[in-house]
């Protein structure tokens, strides 16, 4: 999830050559079709950050149907979270190399084939795979979409857009689970990934009818240029090696299991390879261009964007197994009690956009929230299995607001 900072700073050469321009809007768009292209990707972006919360409460009860233990079953989360975080870092170059309206359109439509395949799983082993394809799919959902607002509306509406995109965000992981809870509770799990389908064809005519290409920096250039097959690669093994470490270390105890350290060997060896073959000189046509970095905005707004999702959808994964888990809720019940959550995500984005557009300097909006959001998450670390409704909504709410 991105977070915009505006920051004074002075212009020196290096930040204005490592700084990203932006196109400017198309000439011949009208403005209600830039609304009806924001609404397509407000709603990809919920279906990619909603998909991440939504199965959350369905996985004991698909646990019982393809019996499989709760290790084998976190899969489906694992699978999807594993594809996304290695695509996700590609799509700048991957929209710039086929053109930004057609990786975006591409992606969305493989997103619901890949969600009505879901829903069709009868094992364990299909669901896990056509969950790496659709994460796989949703990695543009999100970043490609808001560098998409940023191409389409002029700079006067930028805050607004970014405003109601935001909103969207921050929403979806919220009400994904009490979506997701009613659908188990009433139909079966695999509704969790048909509802996707409407949506997600909503999305795709509104995006492919409406959006118009437009040449972004360097995409010509990226077009003809070799692909970085070696950084792909590096990439893909750093990351995924991490990544799996991350989900799969603890039932495996860490490093008393010889893979998992293996795999931390491998991702530390990638990465660092990764870093090196990126930032060198002879490679004049990176996958990732690292030295945007350079930009200490973007570096601030990245470093709180990690902060927020590790906050934000941490939370959102460990609530709904402790609350069913351990205190007994059912799938819908736990969606309730995450609700009042996605209500107050909404306000506190709008009280956080309104005093943004107020004042020049964002550090005091930035370290309200770290706090507040500390407090809840603190709240959230001292619930017991005696806890009640009224102290989950609380420690929820509390915490939603400051992320």
């Amino acid at each position: 999830m991105a977070v915009a900072l505006r920051t004074r700073r002075p212009q020196n050469r290096q930040t204005e050559q490592t700084k990203p321009q932006t196109p400017a809007a198309p000439a011949g768009m009208h403005d209600w079709h830039r609304w009806i292209i924001l609404v397509g990707l407000i709603t990809s972006a919920i279906l990619e950050v909603m998909d991440t919360t939504i199965v959350n409460v369905a996985l004991p009860r698909m646990s019982g149907n393809f019996g499989a233990t709760s290790d084998e079953i976190a899969w489906v989360s694992t699978g999807y979270i594993l594809s996304n975080v290695v695509v996700l870092p590609m799509t700048a170059w991957l929209s710039m190399r086929i053109g930004r309206k057609r990786y975006l359109t591409l992606s969305i439509a493989a997103f619901v084939v890949a969600s009505f395949l879901c829903g069709l799983s009868h094992s364990l082993v299909e669901i896990v795979f056509f969950r790496v394809l659709q994460g796989g799919a949703g990695a543009a959902l999100i970043s490609t979409a808001q560098a998409t607002l940023t191409e389409i509306f002029p700079a006067n509406q930028q805050s607004m857009a970014q405003g109601f995109f935001g909103l969207g965000l921050g929403v979806g992981p919220a009400v994904g689970p009490l979506i997701g809870g009613w659908l188990t509770d009433n139909y079966s799990w695999s509704w969790c990934f048909f509802i996707n389908i409407p949506i997600g064809i909503a999305a795709l005519f509104s995006v492919g009818l409406f959006l118009q290409d437009t040449e972004t920096p360097g995409g010509d250039q990226a077009r003809r240029s070799p692909i970085d097959g070696i950084g792909i690669g590096l990439l893909a093994i750093g990351l995924g090696a991490h990544q799996y470490v991350l989900e799969e270390g603890k039932r495996l105890d860490w490093f008393d299991s010889d893979l998992i350290k293996e795999l931390t060997v491998a991702a530390a060896v990638g990465l660092a390879l990764f870093l090196y073959w990126e930032l060198r000189r002879g490679n004049k046509y990176p996958v990732l261009d690292l030295r945007v970095y350079k930009d200490k905005g973007l570096a601030a707004s990245v470093a709180l964007a990690f902060a927020q999702g590790f906050a934000l959808y941490g939370m959102l994964f460990l609530f709904p197994q402790f609350s069913q888990n351990i205190l007994g809720f059912s799938p819908t019940e736990t969606g309730l009690v995450l609700l009042p959550q996605g209500l107050v995500i909404a306000v506190s984005i709008g009280v956080s956009s309104t005093a943004m557009e107020k004042g020049s300097d964002p550090r005091p909006v930035i370290f309200a929230g770290l706090a507040v959001g500390a407090v809840g998450l603190w709240l959230l670390g001292r619930l017991t299995a005696a806890s009640g409704i009224p102290d989950c909504r609380l420690a929820l709410m509390t915490a939603g607001f400051g992320i």
